[in-house]
């Protein structure tokens, strides 16, 4: 929420320091920020938009761009620098692109990042309290962390981000604003999958025309789940994934949402999405090409989601 207009101008005073060390560049290599978990799988983190916050920002990795409602655009009193065409799995549509002067989580900010103001109705139909989206064109201008243990994201300068001898080292490739891994499955048509990491996310998904569905177990009517994106949504079913392989961690029985395939969308960087909330910690550094990860032991994947899934915006042009 807004912080409400105090008469004390001491009062005043000191909440203008306060944001002034907010967007201070930090002493140290990085900031370590609490989040808000929805639904055990979304992350939630307090931003400041040109100073102005902090606001809720959901982050996501599966996003290569960052949206904010038209309402805080109107807040900060912004004018549209152009349009751009936004799609999704469900749809595309045309929305307006502002220039933010500075956009702050903890200790970290970027300047002149571009978003796209969209209807957030349906981020906003699992949390009121949401007013933007955190997309990679932010998360990687550092190195991140997404601590689900202790529902903490830490940020690093690029040039510092550690590099930790414990968990699953992963080599990533970064594509079109896409986090790519790669999977090896005897349920792909190719034996391997190049998945895109996303935090937005309940279950891994596969497409459809990259999945040998013989090779995976049908489930039955029940299994039907609703896939919801920032513009509308479809129905689709579920699959059971016999044999899953990242690395060294081999993985038995995934649930795969299937999806429908989508030129528009896939372009040919991706078989599918892998949610982070998979692992119990996640770190990603772009500029060295890897992820390291820990595999969260106690199934918290397997039991996300109850019929619905809310995917990410996919892609931007």
């Amino acid at each position: 929420m807004l912080p409400g207009y105090h008469r004390d101008r001491i009062i005043s005073l000191l909440r203008g320091v306060i944001l002034l060390v907010l967007v201070l560049p930090s002493s140290n290599a990085k900031a370590q920020v609490n989040f808000r978990a929805v639904r055990g799988y979304l992350v939630v983190v307090p931003a400041y938009v040109n100073g102005l916050g902090p606001f809720d920002f959901l982050v996501d990795t599966g996003t290569n761009t960052t949206l904010i409602d038209p309402g805080l655009a109107q807040q900060m009193g912004g004018k549209p620098v152009g349009s751009q065409l936004l799609r999704t799995l469900t749809g595309s549509e045309t929305v307006l692109r502002y220039s933010l002067g500075s956009l702050t989580v903890g200790l970290h900010s970027v300047f002149g990042l571009s978003a796209l103001a969209q209807d957030m109705k349906t981020v906003q139909g699992v949390d009121p309290r949401i007013r933007g989206v955190l997309g990679l064109d932010f998360l990687l201008e550092f190195g991140f962390l997404l601590d689900y243990g202790h529902q903490q994201i830490e940020l690093y300068d690029l040039g510092s981000a550690p590099d930790f001898a414990k968990g699953t080292r992963l080599p990533i490739q970064v594509v079109s604003g896409r986090i790519l891994v790669s999977a090896t499955s005897d349920s792909s048509v190719s034996g391997s999958w190049s998945l895109a990491v996303d935090s937005g996310i309940p279950k891994m998904a596969i497409f459809e025309d990259r999945i040998r569905e013989l090779l995976a177990s049908p489930r039955d009517e029940s299994d039907k789940i609703r896939v919801t994106t920032n513009l509308s949504s479809l129905s689709t079913r579920v699959v059971s994934v016999r044999h899953l392989a990242l690395a060294n961690l081999q993985l038995r029985d995934v649930e795969v949402v299937v999806l429908p395939p989508s030129p528009g969308i896939q372009r040919g960087i991706e078989d599918g999405l892998l949610p982070a909330s998979f692992f119990r910690w996640i770190l990603v550094n772009a500029r060295r090409g890897y992820a390291i990860l820990d595999l969260d032991h106690k199934g918290r994947f397997q039991n996300l989601g109850t019929g619905r899934s809310r995917m990410p915006v996919k892609r931007t042009q």
